[in-house]
C-alpha cells in the first residue's frame, strides 16, 4: 500500500471522526451514569417511604386491634338495651334502688 497524501488525509479524517465519536460516546456514558445514580437514589428514597408506610400500617393495625376490643359485642349491647327498657318499664324500682 502506497502512502500518499490522499491516503494520509483519509486516515487522519477517519481518526478525527473516531475521536469525535468516542467523545460523544463518553458524554453519553456519563449522562447514563448520572441517570443511573439518580434512579438508584430514587429507589432508595422510595424504599425508605415504603418501609415507613409498612411500619405505620403495623402500628395502625395494633391500634385497631386495641380499639376493636373496646367495641361492645352484640350481647353486651342487647343487655344494655334490655336494662334500659327494664328501668323505663319499672320506674318505681329505680327509686327504691337509689334509696338503698
Amino acid at each position: 500500500m502506497a502512502l500518499n497524501a490522499e491516503t494520509l488525509t483519509q486516515a487522519r479524517d477517519a481518526i478525527s471522526n473516531l475521536a469525535r465519536h468516542n467523545i460523544i460516546l463518553l458524554e453519553q456514558l456519563q449522562e447514563q451514569s448520572q441517570k443511573i445514580s439518580d434512579l438508584e437514589r430514587e429507589v432508595q428514597r422510595q424504599a425508605s417511604i415504603c418501609s415507613q408506610a409498612r411500619q405505620e400500617l403495623i402500628n395502625v393495625r395494633i391500634e385497631n386491634d386495641g380499639l376493636r376490643a373496646l367495641v361492645p359485642t352484640d350481647a353486651t349491647q342487647k343487655a344494655f338495651l334490655d336494662l334500659e327498657q327494664s328501668l323505663a318499664d319499672h320506674p318505681e324500682q329505680n327509686e327504691w334502688r337509689i334509696a338503698a
